[in-house]
């Protein structure tokens, strides 16, 4: 059986997957082709073609193979391949606070192809789960590669912006929460879902938490349109880097998939307040 501790580069993503459809460690991962799959509730095989079908078991999952990189690692070798200067990475030098940000690069045509016991999948249903599906990935936008969440924090903005028009600050700020609060029920409603449908313990196809920690800043910072602006790089901040953040990711409550996001909410609506004080302050 597998054991986390000595898995190879890139295998913690598919060890985090096989723990949620493999209870009790019964999984393996293998390259190219299964070999001995008996005892086993589920498998990964990483492999360039489809795996042959074994009897007893069935294809739960696809995945695009990837492995982590350092974010400026991989801006360095993609300026390298397209011969273009160096300087244009500077912002993400290897060494610096967004260069080793660990990101995931794909393995070009290697795919993870997830096998579970059959009979021990979960009941689907085709409606629920393309609502469940749309409503958590906010229309689809979770799906987008590598700026999903980005995208989900900008729709919200836009939103935002459609309704200075016709609210004034106090309505306005009361649809902000309403919006914030609508979209953490409904991440804590779907979360065991989630987990279960992407086969992942932090889906990256969801993303309505950040449609949620989103519009907890924008309602903390107010309708103003620099308001609106900063609140969207604040909150990306403080959502990507998390400085004071990964202890609620760690603490297992129920709804963690959304508590870091509301967190990096609050924290953006508080550093949008104390800039508003402290510009204030220096030219009052």
């Amino acid at each position: 059986m597998s054991d986390s501790s000595n898995l190879s580069r890139g295998n913690e993503r598919i060890a985090a997957r096989l723990r949620l459809i493999g209870p009790g460690q019964r999984w393996d991962i293998f390259e190219g082709e299964a070999t001995n799959t008996d005892g086993l509730d589920a498998f990964c095989v990483v492999s360039r073609e489809l795996p042959t079908e074994l009897e007893g078991f069935e294809l739960r999952l696809q995945k695009t193979h990837r492995i982590p990189e350092k974010l400026g690692h991989m801006v360095e070798c993609l300026l390298k391949a397209k011969e273009l200067p160096s300087w244009l990475g500077a912002f993400c030098r290897p060494g610096s606070m967004v260069g080793v940000r660990v990101c995931y690069s794909t393995v070009p045509g290697v795919r993870e192809y997830y096998y579970q016991r059959a009979g021990e999948g979960m009941n689907r249903s085709a409606t629920g789960d393309f609502f469940r599906n749309m409503t958590c990935s906010v229309f689809g936008l979770g799906h987008t590669p590598l700026i999903g969440a980005t995208a989900a924090s900008l729709l919200t903005c836009m939103i935002a912006l459609a309704a200075t028009p016709f609210l004034e600050a106090g309505p306005w700020k009361f649809v902000m929460l309403a919006l914030a609060l609508t979209a953490s029920l409904a991440c804590l409603l779907f979360e065991k879902w989630a987990h279960r449908y992407y086969v992942a313990e932090d889906p990256r196809e969801v993303v309505l938490d950040e449609v949620a920690g989103m519009a907890l800043a924008l309602a903390i910072g107010g309708p103003a349109l620099p308001a609106i602006f900063t609140a969207f790089f604040a909150f990306r901040f403080f959502d990507i880097f998390k400085p004071g953040i990964h202890w609620i990711e760690e603490s297992g409550w129920p709804g963690v998939i959304v508590w870091d996001d509301l967190l990096a909410g609050l924290y953006a609506g508080g550093a949008l307040i104390l800039a508003g004080h402290l510009i204030f302050f220096i030219f009052s």
